[in-house]
């Protein structure tokens, strides 16, 4: 029998994408499975995994200056948050800007901010997790920055709005209602 409290599961935004990503023929790819087997080792250990990584150091770096350059072409203040915890889901946003929120990204790949300055579009890869934050705080948009201190200033930073999705975030919280039932079935299986 399992001992383990099964409302202890703790998901967080920033892996959402993880969770969203379907595999060949199946509702849930090899990702999900793996996050989903982190999260169940760190409820049976309390041991969380510390990712030691280069670019996640460069991200946060660099994040500070990213917020500098974009409160001076917004003249936006950038509050800091808080994480906030709703029903075995957490997050925190980067910033809180007026009635909206920032998502500020340092990519390690340069080809990266390239790519982004070109587009001018969120990746998809953090549209979940943006959408994500617009489920925790129940605000209507946010400034996804990208930003690069290695490019002339001109092209360090840029910025694209981005708007809550209601009908995207209902599909994001069925799948995750989704994923918990996998944890809580694999729970079951030790």
């Amino acid at each position: 029998m399992n001992i383990i409290n099964i409302n202890k599961i703790n998901i967080h935004v920033s892996r959402f994408n993880d969770i969203m990503t379907k595999g060949r023929g199946e509702e849930f790819g090899k990702t999900a499975y793996s996050y989903a087997m982190e999260i169940i080792t760190e409820m049976l250990t309390g041991e969380k995994k510390e990712l030691i990584l280069p670019a996640l150091d460069w991200g946060n770096a660099y994040e500070r200056d990213a917020i500098e350059a974009y409160q001076l072409v917004t003249f936006n203040q950038v509050k800091e948050a808080e994480t906030i915890k709703i029903n075995g889901i957490s997050g925190r946003p980067d910033g809180y800007v007026l009635d909206g929120i920032c998502e500020i990204k340092c990519p390690f790949n340069p080809q990266v901010h390239l790519y982004n300055l070109i587009h001018r579009e969120v990746p998809k890869e953090y549209i979940p997790q943006i959408q994500g934050y617009f489920w925790l705080t129940e605000l209507t948009w946010c400034d996804f920055v990208s930003y690069s201190p290695i490019f002339p200033k001109k092209n360090q930073l840029m910025i694209v709005r981005t708007e809550r999705n209601d009908e995207y975030i209902k599909e994001l919280y069925e799948r995750i209602e989704k994923f918990k039932e996998i944890i809580k079935n694999l729970l079951n299986k030790i």
